[in-house]
């Protein structure tokens, strides 16, 4: 980068998107929301978001579907993607004002080396969407690589995206004392949320992508606690991922696979339908930064179950009597009977429609002013 390079609009980085798999393509229609926003802020004429790390993305979708980003196709191989990133900002005499990490592994490294070796001027801001820097296990390599790559992070960030207040409290020790917190938390998709009450409402479910964080292992005491008892519900599972083999072996240990049935990822239209007939939300996850499932099944009149966090507790703040925090296994059976058997009342409350509009509005705002650097 030369002395006389200008500066030009945020670059956000990821390990490696497709632009194919519906997941992604979501994602970047939510990144263009972000970046209509910040044209609108940024003091630069011209301005866009660029995204590094996207695959598969064909001219069909250029400008006229993501007219706010710069989106560039870049090579699975680590060496020619920089090479690419760089040989675009030179091509345009600048270098990206902010470089966001997309996340916080690979996503971050590659930001790390953009900055050291190439854009020196520019800032860094990473992201936490959930409570992924505590203290791991760190006897496993593989835990230990991550939480050094996170200490890693923290200190070289300008900025920090968090989703929850609280998550400022936690990280404040442990990143540089400049560093800028901003908390905008991920708007919630109405294209999900039914506004109609269905008083035939029934059965529990399991939403969310399978994953150790997901506490599927919980989720099995859960349901052999429930069988113990003789609860009957149908039971769904919503999702997929790594843990899926792990949870259907699990289940078949405890002769309740045929109680499950399994629906797999299902679209947004899909899963308002569900969410329009579902009575009890059970989450397992030890630890939420948000609880964007919490807040989507509350705000669609589910009785949501979740295990004790502080994203939890920040979630029933907003929806107090749709939410309710167990600690242990017989807690959560105890909170799961309550619901079945009608001793909880299901309602949708429209009041708080108008209030998560407003939110998602500011959280939108809030964010991409942070990239007006």
């Amino acid at each position: 980068m030369t002395d006389t390079a200008s500066k030009l609009g945020p670059l956000i980085v990821f390990n490696r998107i497709d632009a194919e798999d519906p997941n992604s393509l979501k994602l970047l229609h939510r990144l263009e929301n972000y970046a209509e926003e910040y044209v609108k802020l940024s003091p630069r004429s011209g301005d866009s978001l660029t995204v590094q790390g996207v695959h598969n993305f064909s001219s069909a979708m250029g400008d006229s579907t993501f007219p706010c980003l710069s989106v560039l196709q870049t090579s699975s191989f680590f060496f020619k993607e920089f090479r690419k990133t760089v040989s675009y900002y030179q091509e345009k005499g600048g270098y990206p004002s902010l470089i966001i990490a997309g996340d916080p592994w690979v996503g971050f490294l590659k930001c790390y080396f953009l900055k050291k070796f190439y854009f020196k001027k520019s800032e860094i801001q990473i992201q936490f969407h959930g409570d992924i820097y505590s203290v791991p296990k760190l006897w496993r390599l593989k835990e230990s690589i991550k939480y050094f790559i996170i200490r890693l992070s923290l200190k070289s960030a300008d900025s920090i995206r968090v989703v929850s207040n609280f998550q400022v409290e936690d990280l404040k020790s442990r990143a540089d004392a400049n560093t800028t917190f901003v908390c905008a938390p991920i708007p919630l998709d109405f294209d999900k949320i039914p506004t109609e009450v269905n008083s035939q409402r029934s059965g529990m479910g399991l939403v969310g992508r399978l994953h150790k964080e997901r506490g599927l292992h919980y989720f099995v005491s859960i349901l052999e606690e429930m069988k113990n008892r003789e609860i009957q519900t149908q039971i769904y599972i919503v999702g997929d991922g790594p843990e899926k083999e792990y949870l259907i072996r699990e289940l078949e240990k405890i002769n309740l696979l045929e109680c499950v049935i399994l629906r797999g990822e299902l679209s947004n239209s899909e899963l308002k339908i569900f969410y329009k007939s579902l009575k009890v939300l059970l989450n397992c996850a030890p630890r939420e930064g948000y609880g964007l499932t919490i807040r989507e099944a509350a705000l669609s009149g589910i009785q949501v179950v979740a295990r004790n966090s502080k994203g939890v507790i920040s979630a029933k703040q907003d929806f107090d009597s749709e939410i309710h925090l167990y600690d242990s296994v017989a807690q959560a059976v105890d909170l799961i009977d309550k619901v079945l058997s009608n001793r909880v009342q299901t309602f949708v409350d429209p009041n708080k429609f108008h209030l998560q509009e407003a939110r998602n509005r500011d959280s939108t705002r809030k964010w991409a002013q942070s990239w007006v650097v």
